[in-house]
């Protein structure tokens, strides 16, 4: 009898086993369409938005910031199936790029910034990402750099310290001169998947990375075909729209820029998007510390090993996230002037606030901003 309860028991358990649905933890297993079906889908056609379901998320946890979305749809989308579908392209893009955490069967930036010096069979879409950013690094001259980690690391320790109440003092010259030896995209080993750094070297991803996930979540939108707007805010620094504007007069959307004085101030402009644009911002007001009145941020020089110190921010305005996302990086760290001719240069709009408190901005831009509050 115990031998034919035992069976029983086995039999059940794998009958059970064979009936759990296994953990999806691919954005394919999720979204039902591989990334390559969809990225770099087309923005050409525009649709009407008015009298469309509009359904709005919040997503937290990734990025290090606050990622929202709005989209319109007929009343019939599953818009939680589409909602599923965009965390998990989030999430992916996040847990593979970050340097701060690692995460159960993913290779990520993190562990290879642990154990540098040997060679790694890395995510296509990770090696898409890093790719990029060295491509951007030479499109940049050098201002947008994804070697500086170990430059980043030494102020983000004087950061942590002043924030947390302790000491606020800057890093020492010894320390930034040390990590200086460490930077360089010659230091980077990138073969189709096969990657390798040079010992010392730490890999940051954060100037690309969320743009990058940004755009494949447009990307993934446009491709259903039933989403016929959206408005897609990663972290206030990036957004993208797309559709006519449901309600306003003109179908544009109208986009507010934070002023770098203060959140709670009056937004420094308005200006209006058309389907398909992208509005990408760099400036020195949200990962910051001071040392005697001065503000020392998060966007490094690595000619200068320091902050930038040429203006507040910088706000560009154009068809490509990820690109826009670099170019506002290099851009901040320019002289105000050069920094507007660089970004026209690529396509771009732009638009600053200056450290003295001036607007200055692209010609082609006075037909976008609002003055008023309309």
């Amino acid at each position: 009898m115990k031998r034919l309860l035992s069976g029983l028991t086995l039999t059940l358990l794998l009958i059970l086993a064979a009936c759990q649905t296994p953990p999806l933890n691919s954005i394919e297993d999720v979204c039902g369409v591989s990334i390559n079906d969809f990225k770099n889908t087309p923005a050409d056609e525009v649709f009407e938005t008015s009298g469309l379901k509009r359904t709005s998320a919040t997503l937290t946890g990734y990025f290090d910031t606050l990622l929202s979305l709005t989209i319109y749809t007929e009343e019939s989308v599953d818009t939680n199936e589409i909602l599923k579908c965009v965390e998990m392209i989030y999430k992916h893009v996040h847990q593979l790029a970050t340097n701060y955490n690692e995460y159960d069967d993913i290779l990520n930036i993190y562990q290879m910034n642990q154990n540098p010096g040997q060679v790694y069979d890395i995510d296509p879409l990770l090696s898409d990402i890093i790719a990029l950013g060295l491509e951007y690094g030479k499109l940049t001259e050098g201002l947008f750099d994804i070697s500086l980690g170990a430059l980043i690391n030494v102020w983000n320790r004087s950061m942590i310290e002043c924030n947390e109440g302790r000491l606020c003092e800057i890093p020492l010259e010894e320390s930034l001169n040390e990590a200086q030896n460490f930077i360089g995209n010659d230091r980077i080993s990138l073969v189709g998947n096969r990657f390798s750094v040079l010992e010392g070297t730490q890999i940051d991803l954060g100037g690309v990375a969320k743009g990058y996930a940004a755009a494949l979540v447009g990307d993934y939108l446009r491709y259903r075909g039933d989403v016929k707007g959206f408005l897609i805010n990663a972290g206030t620094s990036n957004i993208e729209v797309y559709g006519y504007h449901p309600t306003r007069d003109n179908q544009r959307w109208l986009i507010a820029l934070r002023h770098p004085e203060s959140e709670f101030l009056e937004p420094y402009s308005r200006l209006y998007l058309d389907s398909g644009e992208h509005i990408v911002t760099a400036g020195d007001y949200q990962r910051y510390f001071e040392v005697d009145g001065v503000i020392f941020h998060h966007i490094i020089d690595p000619r200068t090993l320091y902050p930038g110190q040429t203006m507040r921010s910088i706000t560009l305005i154009g068809p490509d996230g990820i690109l826009g996302d670099v170019l506002s990086t290099a851009a901040f760290l320019m002289e105000p002037l050069e920094a507007i001719a660089f970004a026209e240069s690529f396509g771009f709009e732009a638009i600053l606030y200056t450290l003295d408190g001036a607007i200055l901005f692209s010609e082609n831009l006075i037909s976008r901003q609002v003055i008023n509050n309309e």
